[in-house]
């Protein structure tokens, strides 16, 4: 959230079609609006965040059509390519670990599959080993606040996950279950040491205050680490979910399954990692052939 109020404030706010009627918008207007941005990221950004805005217009009947329908989305190509820890990768991680009590959370999200914002609103009410699930019920976001002398501050919001799929039940792996006890001792250390309450509604991840884990901090850590540990690609976090969904196509779990512990809205989602690992299988299977039958 925090980022789209910066593309709204940095590039919409002071523009000429803010200051447009949304009724009175036209197509070549919001195109030209649009490739007048130098970066194809910025531009695209802007583009998506104004096609949500239009929807929810659409939704209020405010406008019966979407502006951007006859708008030519910005081409950008993002440089990270590789989205998944490969095999070779996730030794590394698990190996550090043994260290770095630090790279739990990591190693939580790669066999959970979590989105961030679900990690971050995770509780130890949500963490149930009685039962052996973790109850996914919520996200939480930060969203940057501006006072009226342009002093800004950040704000805790805790809402839906992302879809309506997204409030599901994991079951929690049973060599998850060690380690997760481990984290919540030291949990309750920390909290100890700080004079705070331990209690089922604490955050399951929390700094070194007892407050709120950032996403942020999060990621900007895991690609440090990467590089510490010497990964031969670095993904950012979301790469730990993407992970967890090929790791389950891999190992033949049934589509349908997957996508509802992914929290996905719709199969295809789910259905386009899936046809990812179906393509490396080909390959693989091919290369085996070619090991086979040579010349």
């Amino acid at each position: 959230m925090t980022g789209y109020e910066g593309i709204y404030r940095n590039w919409i706010k002071g523009s000429a079609i803010i200051k447009t009627k949304i009724i009175n918008l036209k197509t070549i207007e919001l195109q030209k609006f649009i490739n007048s941005i130098p970066s194809a990221y910025t531009a695209d950004r802007v583009y998506l965040l104004l096609s949500t805005f239009f929807r929810y217009c659409i939704k209020e009947r405010l406008i019966v059509f979407n502006p951007l329908d006859n708008v030519n989305r910005p081409k950008y190509v993002s440089k990270a390519s590789q989205k998944y820890i490969s095999r070779e990768d996730r030794t590394k991680l698990l190996e550090a670990y043994k260290d770095d009590a630090k790279l739990f959370i990591y190693i939580f999200d790669l066999m959970t599959g979590l989105r961030i914002g679900e990690l971050c609103a995770l509780t130890h009410a949500d963490v149930d080993l009685k039962n052996n699930l973790i109850h996914v019920t919520k996200s939480l976001n930060r969203v940057t606040m501006y006072a009226d002398d342009g002093t800004k501050s950040s704000q805790i919001v805790i809402s839906n996950p992302k879809t309506k799929k997204g409030i599901r039940e994991i079951p929690i792996p049973t060599n998850l279950i060690a380690p997760i006890k481990e984290h919540v001792l030291r949990e309750k250390k920390k909290h100890f040491k700080l004079g705070i309450k331990f209690e089922p509604s604490n955050f399951f991840f929390t700094s070194n205050t007892c407050t709120a884990i950032r996403g942020d901090h999060l990621n900007d850590y895991w690609k440090r680490k990467q590089a510490e540990l010497n990964f031969e690609f670095v993904v950012v976090f979301h790469g730990l979910r993407h992970t967890f969904c090929t790791l389950l196509a891999e190992k033949g779990v049934p589509l349908k399954t997957a996508a509802v512990l992914m929290g996905h809205e719709k199969i295809e989602t789910t259905a386009q990692i899936y046809t990812h690992v179906d393509k490396q299988s080909q390959v693989e299977a091919i290369d085996l052939l070619s090991e086979i039958i040579s010349f």
